[in-house]
């Protein structure tokens, strides 16, 4: 990135997640519900038809690979519009933080064991509700604790209320 870019942007912590690791989690988790991710040749289609940047599907492929880790503060604008992120999800650790537990329903809620949990707590009393929330979160611990410490979550997640 050039020093312009660097100050507009932000300089990326290489002990967070990199633009490649960001930008597949993108692909993975933002997408129509019904339908699979959006391959690298329909984001730039979209994003010069949508936004008139001019980007490539090879420069995002290079992006997502990690071959290529400076895209353009245009480029990385375009990217935070197409998948409706905030520009700061690629170089502020909070942001990032912010939209990843956004990203982390998202994909939780994909999950048709998930749903079916949310639906059937709509049938339980408040009483019921606060046991059901009870339990989740001691089994939460007790995964947690007993994770490998590569896999542990560094999140700091709140427990549900």
């Amino acid at each position: 990135m050039s020093n312009t870019i660097r100050r507009e942007v932000g300089e990326m912590d290489h002990g967070d997640l990199g633009l490649s690791a960001k930008l597949n989690r993108l692909v993975a988790t933002v997408h129509p519900a019904g339908r699979g991710p959006f391959t690298n040749e329909e984001i730039a289609a979209s994003i010069r038809t949508e936004q008139s940047v001019d980007i490539s599907h090879s420069a995002i492929s290079a992006w997502r690979r990690g071959t290529r880790d400076n895209p353009s503060f245009r480029h990385l604008s375009a990217l935070a519009r197409f998948f409706g992120v905030p520009l700061g999800y690629f170089s502020d650790d909070a942001e990032s933080a912010r939209v990843d537990e956004q990203l982390d329903l998202v994909a939780a809620w994909r999950d048709a064991q998930v749903r079916a949990i949310a639906m059937r707590a709509g049938e339980l009393s408040e009483a019921g509700r606060a046991a059901i929330l009870e339990m989740a979160n001691r089994v939460c611990e007790i995964e947690r604790a007993h994770a490998r410490p590569e896999r542990r979550p560094e999140s700091g997640k709140p427990e549900l209320r």
